[in-house]
């Protein structure tokens, strides 16, 4: 020390001019302590808290832990990449340079093409996929859990979870397996969200609304209209060239912050067992509508028409063709009605059905066929 004084136990220190990084009593101490060494520091443990214990992470990291160890269990192989990438890439993802966030140029990069915060993480899970197929990797299957960044507010940086595939045909003599696909990924995401807790009854299926997805190869998964959850399908070759990466490549990618909190269960009984005695009954449905008509909203609909009985509703066939007036399709959907009590009788499954039809026709306009 430059001069010390000990003045009633109390020791007066000052730093010299050339020890910039000495700015308060702590780091003063941490100096002594090196001196002394630091074997010689008591070794107390700190006291227990009061009280039962207390949860030491939020809603969100858990989602974030059952979502790595979700991805793991479905073949996913989990990476870490960098949060930042070039401004010429993130401006695929926004809409276009005109796009760019001014506040997430880094003004210190640590390399020249690190010098935006990622509005994605696709870009960085697609190039990851190219470096291990340029390396003679088969099928790649990746994903990341971590953050994206919207625009330079608090609130602006969300919690993304981005899987990625980029298939291999297997070759054959029985005939090649489907190669992962859109739907594939559909699927992928839905389980992710069963894990979660998020029922996939209450998500729609919308258009999606980005550049770098496949336009007709994919889609969004919304609660309402403002409200996307995530996004799921092909990437856009165009994005795909950019990029560098041979494709085709499907993914997706879920707002963990975007789901809903669940609501907390009172106690640890569990509820009664609603056991149904009686045999299911399964009645199709064709409905003629225009081509712009969503095939799930009509199944969505149709679930919803009778929620006491209806236990589950579904696409199993889209036609176009003879029959089918231009500019419309027909869409075939499978209703399950599940007994309760009692047998159902003709006239009650009437009534139900009569609900079903009534229900579509007002939501979406669409007519029963003949």
């Amino acid at each position: 020390p430059k001069s010390a004084s000990l003045t009633d136990e109390i020791w007066k220190i000052g730093a010299p001019s050339f020890r910039r990084d000495m700015a308060q009593s702590a780091d003063i101490v941490e100096e002594l302590i090196r001196i002394e060494g630091f074997d010689a520091l008591p070794a107390d443990s700190l006291p227990r808290p009061e009280g039962p214990a207390k949860l030491v992470t939020t809603p969100l990291q858990n989602r974030v832990r059952i979502a790595r160890r979700v991805m793991a269990s479905r073949g996913f192989l989990e990476v870490v990449t960098w949060s930042f990438m070039s401004k010429d890439k993130a401006a695929l993802f926004v809409g276009g340079a005109n796009a760019l966030h001014s506040g997430l140029v880094v003004d210190n990069p640590i390399a020249s093409d690190l010098d935006y915060m990622r509005p994605s993480i696709l870009a960085n899970l697609a190039e990851a996929a190219q470096r291990n197929a340029d390396h003679g990797a088969g099928e790649v299957r990746l994903f990341e859990a971590g953050p994206v960044y919207r625009g330079d507010g608090p609130k602006e940086q969300a919690s993304i979870v981005s899987a990625l595939v980029r298939p291999k045909p297997a070759r054959h003599w029985a005939g090649a397996p489907k190669p992962y696909d859109a739907f594939a990924a559909k699927a992928d995401a839905f389980a992710l969200l069963e894990a979660l807790g998020q029922p996939a009854d209450r998500f729609q299926i919308g258009e999606i609304d980005a550049d770098y997805w496949h336009p007709g190869r994919s889609a969004t998964l919304r609660m309402g209209p403002k409200n996307i959850i995530a996004r799921f399908g092909e990437l856009h070759p165009a994005t795909l060239k950019a990029l560098d990466v041979e494709g085709p490549i499907a993914a997706f990618e879920l707002d963990l912050g975007a789901l809903p909190t669940p609501k907390a269960k009172g106690g640890k009984t569990k509820p009664k067992l609603n056991k149904a005695d009686l045999t299911p009954i399964v009645r199709d449905f064709a409905f003629e509508t225009v081509d712009e008509t969503p095939a799930g909203e009509i199944a969505r609909l149709a679930g919803a028409a009778d929620k006491a009985l209806i236990t589950g509703a579904r696409v199993f066939d889209v036609y176009r063709g003879k029959g089918v007036e231009d500019g419309h399709k027909s869409v075939a959907i499978e209703v399950t009605l599940q007994p309760r009590g009692e047998a159902l009788t003709d006239k009650d499954i009437d009534a139900v059905a009569d609900k079903i039809v009534k229900a579509v026709a007002k939501g979406v306009g669409a007519r029963l066929r003949a």
